[in-house]
């Protein structure tokens, strides 16, 4: 089989399963087959050893199957880093990409106002994941120190390896536990400058308009608690007086139509709502909230 026989091949069967831009994605799919960059995979045009379009065929199989790109070629770009992704762990989201702006511009803006101090400035992410967040703020802050934290071991187990591969471990340690309750076991409780986190804030009642390869991520990633998703923000919002240090801030991702109980939510945890910034579609997708 021809680089292009492939090619055409994979894109009808991604068209088929209904995968958006299919060309595109068979050209990447290609592309991970052969280990090259994507425009190098463009300008293959002869014979495939047969171990590539196996390894292709299995891609292309997987993604007709409901999993994402990222699952199938176990990889995604995250500002700039190319992270691990296993099927243990949600693949890091663009929108995320917001969050961490906002994260390294107060940073910044912390720095030149001399409040950052010698010592390094600690940086907690709840919920990590796959470690997207906290290697993201890393590798771009160099004056600062992670705290990540996630319930499930298998992610947190991702995180340390992304970290690694990043060459941030040094900067970032990951710890398990639910919430907060890992950095006040570190004794961190109080200290933490600046909080981040992407929670699970999906509601069940919305599962089944999810598209397929977002059911396929992992539940404890997707779901909230709560009838509108929102269950794990609030308890952790209730955890953020005690958690963050004086004049400290939090920023945490919420999906869309929940911003006004995400608002509520952080008045009624007696904290200040400073602003929401909203991702490239126009929707209000990270809080910034004040201790």
């Amino acid at each position: 089989m021809t680089a292009r026989e492939f090619r055409k091949a994979a894109a009808a069967r991604l068209r088929a399963a209904g995968v958006p831009d299919p060309a595109r994605e068979a050209d990447g799919l290609l592309a991970k087959a052969l280990g090259v960059p994507r425009a190098a995979a463009l300008g293959e045009t002869g014979a495939l050893p047969p171990g590539v379009v196996t390894r292709g065929e299995a891609f292309v199989a997987r993604r007709c199957d409901g999993w994402s790109f990222a699952h199938v070629v176990g990889e995604r770009e995250f500002y700039g880093l190319a992270l691990e992704v296993t099927e243990d762990v949600l693949a890091p989201r663009p929108e995320t990409e917001i969050l961490v702006g906002r994260a390294l511009a107060l940073l910044k803006l912390d720095a030149a106002r001399g409040e950052m101090g010698s010592d390094p400035i600690t940086v907690a992410d709840v919920g990590t994941g796959s470690g997207a967040i906290a290697c993201a703020v890393a590798a771009n802050a160099p004056g600062v120190r992670v705290l990540a934290t996630d319930v499930s071991p298998a992610a947190v187990e991702v995180a340390r390896r992304n970290a690694a591969r990043c060459g941030v471990a040094d900067r970032v340690e990951v710890l398990v536990g639910d919430l907060g309750g890992p950095l006040r076991r570190a004794g961190a409780a109080g200290r933490v400058a600046l909080l981040c986190a992407n929670l699970p804030y999906v509601a069940r009642r919305d599962a089944a308009s999810l598209p397929p390869e977002v059911r396929r991520e992992p539940e404890v990633a997707v779901f909230g608690t709560e009838e509108d998703g929102l269950g794990f923000v609030r308890n952790l919002l209730r955890d953020l007086p005690v958690l963050l240090a004086s004049g400290g801030a939090a920023l945490l991702e919420i999906g869309a139509g929940q911003e006004s109980a995400a608002r509520a939510a952080i008045e009624a945890a007696g904290l200040g709502f400073v602003a929401v910034h909203p991702d490239l579609a126009g929707i209000p997708r990270v809080v910034e909230v004040r201790r």
